[in-house]
């Protein structure tokens, strides 16, 4: 864990509140009038992953210089596609850029879309993400670099001094390994399409790694995607929530977490229609699985759900729009609208 110091440590949790921006076919100058909105809305950080569309440090570089206090962070960026010493130099770039504000997210990926997109071979992921977070601080701190077999990385050093010499790191994780592995190594932990029961657990499986480490376990922050979507039209926000929810199915790791959470049955079905399309499968979701890994329904119901998942230890839960009308920036807006914090003040 770093000693880094955190603008947010002293306020109550409810006012930790994330953004997941996604380039769901937004141009790059709508993205940043929603980070620009979900800053003067008391959003504190957003969260930008990185699959196949725009690249992550460089959005968050253009929302660094467009915001003031809003911190940074990649949600997530892979340890199989960059190289240890390229992601600190990203990582120190972006804090000195947003004057100290990044946070670096790292996971592992997935088997197959790492081989087909990259052509990088998945293999000893949790001792690959270990050497990572070990090389990425000691290049931050100036230190001489730790021993790395897999990586191989035995010499490094950055030609400009970082914005700070420990930036907080975050680990993606489902599994209750990831979970204790972040718990050991890392600042925080960053969920996605749980329900409130399996963020829970995850938090205790967190916990037990952070007491083996002999850290304190109240200190690993606890973020979480919440998938959303707001629309005059209720229909169409299950619809597009289905959606999205099936593509996630199609991977091994988020069916698995959602089968032992209860819900194989519903998994079942899905993956049966699944040769037949997305929007076909995402027919077959059932109600309760949707109901219990996303936010939808009235105002007063989402922020209900919402709270479930801070009363389930999440601290820093992030809002994940999904767009529900013919106009994404209409359908992202209304969603960082629907959460915000700060609800009455004027347009950015």
């Amino acid at each position: 864990m770093t000693d880094d110091p955190d603008p947010m440590r002293g306020q109550p949790p409810s006012t930790h509140l994330g953004l997941r921006l996604y380039d769901e076919g937004l141009s790059i100058a709508q993205m940043t009038m929603l980070a620009q909105r979900a800053e003067a809305r008391g959003y504190d950080i957003v969260w930008v992953p990185e699959s196949a569309g725009r690249e992550a440090f460089t959005q968050l570089g253009v929302y660094a210089l467009a915001t003031r206090s809003l911190r940074l962070a990649t949600g997530i960026v892979n340890v199989y596609t960059r190289s240890p010493s390229l992601l600190a130099m990203a990582l120190a770039t972006l804090d000195e850029v947003s004057g100290g504000r990044a946070i670096l997210g790292l996971g592992i990926g997935h088997r197959e879309a790492l081989a087909q997109e990259h052509g990088v071979v998945f293999t000893q992921p949790f001792e690959r993400m270990r050497e990572y977070v070990s090389l990425v601080r000691a290049v931050l701190r100036g230190d001489r670099l730790p021993s790395a077999p897999l990586c191989r990385v035995s010499q490094f050093r950055l030609a400009f001094s970082p914005e700070r010499r420990a930036v907080p790191i975050y680990l993606a994780a489902l599994g209750p390994r990831m979970c204790e592995l972040a718990g050991e190594i890392a600042d925080g932990v960053l969920l996605n399409w749980v329900t409130p029961t399996y963020a829970e657990y995850a938090v205790s499986r967190v916990r037990v790694g952070a007491e083996r480490a002999g850290h304190n376990p109240s200190a690993i922050r606890i973020a979480c995607y919440l998938r959303t979507a707001v629309s005059g039209d209720s229909s169409a926000a299950e619809a597009a929530l289905a959606r999205q929810l099936t593509d996630y199915i199609a991977k091994d790791f988020y069916r698995r977490m959602l089968e032992e959470s209860g819900f194989s049955e519903d998994i079942a079905a899905v993956v049966r229609a699944l040769p037949r399309g997305t929007e076909a499968a995402a027919l077959t979701v059932s109600d309760r699985l949707l109901a219990a890994v996303a936010l939808f329904g009235s105002d007063a119901a989402r922020r209900a759900r919402l709270e479930e998942y801070r009363r389930a230890g999440v601290t820093q839960p992030a809002v994940a729009p999904v767009g529900a009308t013919q106009d994404p920036l209409e359908s992202w807006t209304m969603a960082v609208d629907a959460f915000a914090p700060m609800r009455d003040v004027s347009d950015p």
